[in-house]
């Protein structure tokens, strides 16, 4: 694997921790699905990029830019 690759792949695993973190700590109502409207935005954004319909860069870019517009209306 040449050092492109093997720093795309570092930034994935360490996207996917960064993930699995905001997993363990979600805030969870009385269904089980998270309240937290950031880890919402992680998810929907996420999942997307998990599905090969967005690209890493891509996904990043949207979590930051919709949770930065949440905080900015709070």
């Amino acid at each position: 694997m040449d050092s492109d690759g093997e720093k795309q792949a570092a930034d994935v695993d360490e996207y996917i921790s960064g993930v699995e973190k905001m997993a363990e700590s979600a805030l969870r109502n009385k269904y089980g699905v998270s309240s937290d409207p950031v880890w919402v935005i992680v998810s929907e954004e996420a999942g997307m990029y998990f599905a090969g319909d967005a690209t890493l860069d891509a996904t990043v870019q949207k979590i930051q830019t919709r949770v930065q517009l949440f905080l900015d209306e709070l």
